[in-house]
C-alpha cells in the first residue's frame, strides 16, 4: 500500500472501529441492484480480490440479466433466474441458499452479506449478520419489495407502495428515513458506508445518516431538471439528471466527484459508485470511470458495448455488455464529408459496415457547431471557419476497430469552398 492510500485509510479508521468490523482496516462496500434485459455477458475489472473479477462462464444458451456486488465479492442473476456469486466468502456471502423453486430478478452485496430480490417481491439474505443486516423486515399482506440496496452493514429495500425499509447497522440515523410530502413516494434507493439516499417521485433526493464529507449536500438543479437515479460510493453520492448529466458530491480525495464532460450529444444513462471511484454508462454504450485507479478501476475494457453498470465500495467494477454474436465481421467506416458554410445547416452520414452493426465513438473534437452521432451522422450549423482534421472511429466489439482520418473545410458565406478531403482508412 502506498503512502497516499495508507493516509486515505487512516482517515476512516476511527469510524470503522466503531462499526465493530472483523478487520478494522477493510474498506466498506456500496452496491445497488441493476436489473436489465437478457442476452448479456458480465465483464469485470479492477481489484481481483479473492477472485472478485472472475466471472463464472455460463452455458451456450444462458446469459446474465442483472449484476450487483460487495467489497470483495460479486453477484449476478442468470437468464433462468438463478443467482451466481463469487469472490470473498469468509462470512458465507457467496454461498447462495438453495433456490427451492424461486427465481430472482436483482442482487446487491455489502461487506460480508448479500441480498437477492425474488420474482414475487420477496428478499433472500445471507452472509454476515452481526448487525442484523440479513434480518429482512416482514411486510404487510399484499405488499412486495421492488428494489434492494446495501452498503457496509446496513440494507435498504423499496416497497411496492413507495416506502423504504431499512435494517442492519442503525447508528448515525441510518434508520431515520425522511418522511415525504403527502402524495410523494420513493422510487430509487442507494447506500453508502454510513449514509443512505432515496429518490422521490417528484425527482428530488433525500439523504440521511452520517454527513462525514458533505453527502447530505444535494446539489440544486437548473429549472426543469429533475433527478432520475441515485448511486453511492464510500462517502460520495452520485445522481443522474433528466437531461443525462451526472451530479456528484461528498468525499473527493481521488477525483471521484469530478464528473467527465461528454461531447457531441452523448449523455449519461446510468451511474454507479465505488470506494474512491465512480462509473457512468453513456447513451452510446460506453462506460466512463473516474477517480482512483490504483487497481485499474478506470481501465475499462474497450471491446464491448455496455448495457448496465454496478460499481462497488471496494475496488472492482462489474458491467453487463451485449453478448457477441456467433458470426462477427470487423467494422469499416468510409465517406468523404463535404465542405460547409458558417451559419448554414450541415449534414453528412458516414457509411458503416460490420456485424454486429458498428457505432461511432462521438467523443472527438469536431468543427464548432457540429456533432457526431453514434450512428455516424455529422450534423449541425457550423459557427467558425477553418480547416478541421479529425478521426472517426467505428466499433462493434470485433477487432480491429476502424478509423477514418478526414478533413472538413468550413468557409464564410461569401467564400464558398470545395469538398472535404478523405484521409487514410486504417
Amino acid at each position: 500500500m502506498t503512502a497516499t492510500r495508507a493516509s486515505r485509510t487512516r482517515t476512516r479508521q476511527s469510524m470503522l472501529a466503531t462499526l465493530a468490523l472483523a478487520t478494522a482496516l477493510v474498506l466498506p462496500a456500496a452496491a445497488t441492484a441493476t436489473p436489465i434485459t437478457p442476452h448479456q455477458d458480465a465483464v469485470a475489472w479492477g481489484y481481483a480480490y479473492e477472485g472478485a473479477t472472475g466471472v463464472p462462464t455460463l452455458g451456450d444458451d444462458a446469459s446474465y440479466t442483472a449484476i450487483g456486488g460487495g467489497f470483495g465479492h460479486s453477484l449476478a442473476v442468470t437468464s433462468d433466474g438463478q443467482v451466481k456469486a463469487w469472490g470473498r466468502n469468509e462470512f458465507g456471502q457467496t454461498t447462495v441458499p438453495a433456490a427451492e423453486g424461486k427465481t430472482y430478478t436483482a442482487v446487491a452485496g455489502g461487506f460480508g452479506h448479500s441480498l437477492a430480490l425474488t420474482s414475487d417481491g420477496q428478499i433472500d439474505a445471507w452472509g454476515d449478520n452481526q448487525h442484523g443486516q440479513t434480518d429482512v423486515p416482514t411486510l404487510e399482506e399484499g405488499e412486495k419489495y421492488t428494489a434492494i440496496a446495501t452498503a457496509h452493514n446496513h440494507s435498504l429495500a423499496l416497497t411496492s407502495d413507495g416506502r423504504v425499509e431499512t435494517w442492519g447497522f442503525g447508528s448515525y440515523g441510518l434508520r431515520d428515513v425522511p418522511v415525504l410530502e403527502q402524495g410523494q413516494t420513493y422510487t430509487d434507493i442507494a447506500a453508502g458506508t454510513t449514509h443512505s439516499i432515496g429518490l422521490t417521485s417528484a425527482g428530488t433526493i433525500k439523504t440521511w445518516g452520517y454527513d462525514s464529507a458533505g453527502q447530505m449536500n444535494v446539489p440544486d438543479l437548473e429549472p426543469g431538471q429533475t433527478y432520475t437515479a441515485v448511486a453511492s460510493g464510500w462517502d460520495h453520492v452520485l445522481a443522474l439528471t433528466s437531461d443525462g448529466e451526472i451530479k456528484a458530491w461528498g468525499y473527493n480525495n481521488a477525483g471521484q466527484t469530478d464528473v467527465p464532460a461528454l461531447v457531441n450529444g452523448e449523455t449519461y444513462v446510468a451511474v454507479g459508485g465505488g470506494q474512491f471511484h465512480s462509473v457512468g454508462l453513456t447513451s452510446t454504450g460506453r462506460i466512463v470511470v473516474w477517480g482512483d485507479n490504483y487497481y485499474g478501476q478506470t481501465s475499462v475494457p474497450a471491446e464491448h458495448t455496455y448495457t448496465a453498470v454496478a460499481a462497488f465500495g471496494g475496488n472492482h467494477v462489474l458491467a453487463l455488455a451485449e453478448a457477441a454474436p456467433t458470426d462477427t465481421v470487423a467494422p469499416t467506416v468510409s465517406g468523404a464529408p463535404p465542405s460547409g458554410i458558417v451559419g448554414q445547416p450541415y449534414t453528412h452520414t458516414f457509411t458503416l459496415t460490420g456485424s454486429p452493426t458498428p457505432s461511432v465513438d462521438p467523443s472527438i473534437e469536431l468543427p464548432p457547431g457540429l456533432t457526431l452521432s453514434a450512428e455516424g451522422v455529422l450534423s449541425g450549423v457550423p459557427t467558425a471557419e477553418g480547416t478541421y482534421h479529425f478521426t472517426v472511429t467505428a466499433l462493434n466489439g470485433t477487432a480491429p476497430d476502424a478509423s477514418l482520418d478526414v478533413t472538413v473545410i468550413i468557409d464564410n458565406a461569401d467564400q464558398p469552398g470545395g469538398t472535404g478531403s478523405l484521409g487514410s482508412l486504417n
